[in-house]
């Protein structure tokens, strides 16, 4: 498959299904609670800033990949950006395998730039696009990196 265009994905909506279910029920429990009993109003209002803030963690995600380069943006990991001629590997990882790794995404795309750039790997998050997400990321970067001539950066991904 061929990829002329940019692709821009966001997080998928079973993401925002979830984050609904799990923090719209306790808010709601609470909401329910509150109506009874008057001590439950912090907690309920703990509750519904927690629904809120899924919503805001997962506006912010988005990988984008151009004809030259991509992006990939979180809220705690800010945006970051890297030429596709600077990439030298590219993988799927997916759980522990370091003790360093409890601090990563649990299924990330692990992005190696050259060593001469001197920059650390990029971890993306591939949870929050969904299946058909992650299958046109990867679509995408290799038909990318076949274009430019380096498919061995996209090799086994």
């Amino acid at each position: 498959m061929t990829y002329s265009k940019i692709l821009e994905l966001r997080a998928s909506r079973s993401a925002y299904v979830l984050a609904g279910i799990i923090f719209g029920s306790l808010t709601l429990l609470t909401g329910l609670a509150a109506i009874n009993d008057k001590s439950v109003r912090g907690l309920f209002i703990l509750c519904f800033g927690c629904w809120v803030f899924s919503y805001a963690w997962l506006f912010r995600f988005r990988f984008r990949v151009s004809d030259d380069s991509f992006t990939y943006r979180s809220l705690f990991g800010g945006t970051k950006t890297c030429r596709l001629t600077e990439i030298d590997r590219i993988k799927k990882e997916m759980g522990l395998r370091e003790y360093s790794d409890r601090f990563k995404p649990h299924w990330r795309l692990v992005i190696k730039t050259n060593p001469e750039i001197g920059r650390s790997p990029i971890y993306v998050n591939l949870r929050v696009f969904g299946r058909a997400g992650v299958r046109q990321i990867v679509e995408c970067l290799h038909a990318r990196f076949n274009a430019i001539d380096k498919s061995e950066v996209v090799k086994g991904l």
